[in-house]
């Protein structure tokens, strides 16, 4: 059982994003297809937010079929900003410029640790953000990101995490299992 993780405040900073998929292990960033909206998130977020991951679906990608519309992750992250290919892994790269136009989510910020909610906990977006999401909202949500409102950031840590792997980051601790009795922090 992973040692318990220190709260960054009383109220976590927890915002809201969407992907294709959730493989921190080669996709290392949350990107930002205008350097503007990066701006606006660094602007209005802490050092240590974290990003809670829903899975939108993708017909190129069938891997992430049974993730769609759930939140299955949370990823903590850093102020280094960059380009995609910086934190992406090289074959993730290619498969991201032959499936969308090249230049989308290319502004980055590097994530420092990432996790991933146990399978069996994988939960409905709509059920567990339902003030900061809704149908119509998605676009938006995939390409700013959105604060969630501090109940909606408690539930998301209530989550039973394994920690993993992040691309270009330390490899993540033998022993991963969290409950989150505290919401994860910055690495110490």
């Amino acid at each position: 059982m992973q040692a318990a993780i220190e709260p960054v405040s009383p109220v976590p900073d927890v915002w809201l994003t969407s992907c294709w998929g959730y493989d921190p292990a080669t996709w290392g960033c949350v990107g930002f297809t205008y350097e503007s909206e990066r701006r606006n998130y660094l602007d209005n977020s802490t050092d240590g937010s974290l990003f809670a991951v829903y899975v939108t679906g993708n017909p190129a990608r069938p891997e992430s079929a049974g993730m769609h519309g759930n939140v299955v992750g949370i990823m903590e992250m850093s102020r280094t900003t960059g380009f995609a290919e910086d934190f992406i892994a090289p074959e993730q790269l290619a498969r991201m410029h032959a499936q969308i136009s090249a230049g989308k989510w290319r502004y980055s910020v590097k994530v420092r640790r990432a996790w991933r909610i146990v399978p069996e906990e994988w939960t409905a977006v709509a059920e567990v953000a339902p003030l900061s999401y809704r149908p119509g909202l998605g676009r938006h949500i995939s390409r700013r990101g959105v604060r969630l409102h501090p109940s909606e950031a408690e539930r998301m840590l209530r989550f039973t995490l394994e920690e993993v792997d992040v691309f270009g980051g330390p490899v993540a601790p033998v022993s991963r299992v969290h409950t989150a009795t505290a919401p994860p922090g910055p690495a110490r």
